[in-house]
């Protein structure tokens, strides 16, 4: 399966928990919480998400959830 997609720009980009709650919002490459507040951002190709403070979190899947693989 391949985890090519994109995000568009000018249209907002849900992020969900596994169980399908919505936690967050991607706005250009910014990430807002559900109270409108500025949580973190995504970069690159793969979507790395980080923390507002630069932290990396894990990637963003297509399906709008967050997946870190730990090695």
């Amino acid at each position: 399966m391949s985890r090519k997609f994109t995000i568009d720009p000018l249209k907002p980009f849900f992020i969900f928990d596994t169980p399908g709650e919505w936690h967050a919002t991607v706005l250009n490459s910014s990430i807002f919480d559900v109270r409108g507040d500025y949580i973190g951002f995504v970069r690159g190709e793969t979507f790395d998400v980080y923390t507002q403070v630069g932290e990396w979190i894990g990637n963003l899947y297509q399906d709008g959830r967050i997946i870190r693989h730990d090695e």
